[in-house]
């Protein structure tokens, strides 16, 4: 068993609808509180596009707590909200989520500084609270942060 793993219980319903509740609050109570905080978590998601550029060569090296560079491409042919996702070195791993992109290209767009984090790794079965287009098992599970 890899060291991302969970071990896996069954869960009563009730545990189930606290857990589920308890993911949503997860995902919308950081929103109201990114104006005043230094730093604020957001949300997670996995990276996407990865398979297409370099995520593939360093997915084995990619290690809990490291920090990733977002980068706004709004010249993108594909996508005008496209944020990149980068190691510190510069490599560009791939891209923020479609499902996760709106919020962070927004706040990117109107100045914010934000970076994001390695968390985990994206595992089976997905869970709910993560944001994924096409990442896969395995992937790096990344959290953005608003900083200032």
């Amino acid at each position: 068993m890899s060291e991302w793993s969970t071990a896996r219980m069954p869960l009563a319903r009730r545990t189930a609808m606290k857990a589920l509740a308890s993911g949503i609050v997860a995902l919308v109570v950081p929103f109201a509180g990114l104006r005043s905080a230094s730093a604020t978590p957001m949300f997670d998601y996995g990276i996407a596009g990865g398979r297409y550029h370099g995520l593939c060569e360093v997915r084995d090296r990619i290690v809990v707590g490291e920090r990733l560079r977002l980068r706004a491409e709004p010249g993108n042919p594909y996508d005008a909200n496209a944020v990149a996702v980068e190691r510190m070195d510069g490599l560009m791993l791939g891209y923020v989520s479609r499902r996760a992109v709106p919020p962070v290209a927004r706040l990117l767009a109107a100045g914010a500084r934000i970076d994001a984090t390695v968390v985990g790794q994206i595992v089976c079965p997905l869970r709910d609270d993560i944001a994924v287009t096409d990442a896969g098992i395995g992937d790096p599970r990344i959290r953005p942060t608003r900083r200032g």
